[in-house]
C-alpha cells in the first residue's frame, strides 16, 4: 500500500512540471520536496527487500544502482527547474541529509553483508571497493562539525553543560549522525584492510586516506558514547578495536 501511494505521489509531482516558468520558485521548491519525500518512501520499500534477501549476488548491485538513479532524479529535477539555487537549498537540510544518509547506509549494509559472508568475501573485487569508497564519501558529507561554544567573560564561571548541549557542541544533533559515524568508521576500516593486506589485483585509490578518515569518524563517536551517552545503551567497543588496529598498522 505504501509503495503504491508513494509511486502515485511521484507521478502527481512530476505531472506538475510541463512548464516550470508558470510556477513561482517557492511553489517549485515545495513540489520538488514532495517528490523527494515520495522517492524516499518508495525506495525504502526496495531497500528493506534487499536487506531481507541478503543483497542477492545475482542482482543486488543492480538494484542498489536503480535506487540511486531514483535519488539522482531528485537532484536533476531540482537543477533543471531551479538552476539558480543549490540543491541543498531547494530540498532543505533535513531532506538533503536523508538522501545522503540513505545512500551511505545502503552501501554500508551491502558491504557488511558481503564482509560477513566468508564465501562472498573471497570474491571482493574492484566494484565492491568502489562501493565501499562511495559509501565512505557519502557518510563523510554528514560528518558532524563541532559547534563553537559561546564565549565567556574573564573570571566568569562556565556552567556545567547538560547532555543535550554537549552533543550539540560536538555537532551531533541526532542518532542518525552518531550511527553514520560508526558506519563510516567501519567502512574505512574495511577499505584500509584491503590497502594494507590485499593480495588481489585490485586497483585502489592510493590518495584515499582511509585510516585518517576512520579516525575522523570514530574518535568523536567514542568521545560521545563514553561520555554523554555512556548510560544510553551505545557501545564504543568496536570503534576502539578499529582505532587500535589503525594505531598498529
Amino acid at each position: 500500500m505504501l509503495l503504491t501511494k508513494s509511486k502515485r505521489r511521484c507521478e502527481v509531482c512530476l505531472a506538475g512540471y510541463p512548464d516550470p516558468a508558470v510556477y513561482t520558485p517557492q511553489i517549485l521548491a515545495k513540489l520538488i520536496q514532495d517528490y523527494a519525500q515520495a522517492v524516499l518512501d518508495y525506495t525504502y520499500h526496495e531497500e528493506c527487500q534487499l536487506v531481507d534477501e541478503g543483497f542477492p549476488e545475482s542482482n543486488g548491485r543492480e538494484r542498489i544502482h536503480q535506487i540511486f538513479c531514483s535519488f539522482d532524479k531528485v537532484t536533476e529535477l531540482s537543477r533543471r527547474c531551479l538552476p539558480e539555487k543549490e540543491v541543498t537549498d531547494v530540498l532543505g537540510s533535513e531532506l538533503n541529509e536523508c538522501l545522503v544518509w540513505r545512500r551511505g547506509a545502503l552501501l554500508y549494509m551491502y558491504c557488511k553483508t558481503v564482509k560477513d559472508d566468508a564465501e562472498r568475501t573471497e570474491q571482493i573485487d574492484a566494484n565492491f571497493m568502489q562501493m565501499l569508497h562511495d559509501g565512505i564519501n557519502q557518510l563523510k558529507l554528514i560528518l558532524p562539525s563541532p559547534q563553537s561554544p559561546p564565549p565567556s567573560g574573564d573570571g566568569e564561571e562556565v556552567p556545567k553543560k547538560d547532555d543535550t548541549l554537549q552533543l550539540i557542541n560536538m555537532g551531533i544533533l541526532n542518532d542518525t549522525l552518531l550511527l553514520g559515524m560508526m558506519y563510516g568508521g567501519e567502512m574505512c576500516y574495511w577499505y584500509y584492510q584491503e590497502q594494507v593486506n590485499t593480495s588481489k589485483d585490485i586497483e585502489l585509490d592510493k590518495d584515499f586516506d582511509a585510516k585518517q578518515l576512520g579516525k575522523d569518524f570514530l574518535l568523536p563517536y567514542i568521545e560521545a558514547v563514553d561520555g554523554v551517552l555512556s548510560v544510553h545503551g551505545w557501545s564504543s567497543q568496536t570503534a576502539k578495536q578499529i582505532i587500535k588496529y589503525f594505531s598498529e598498522h
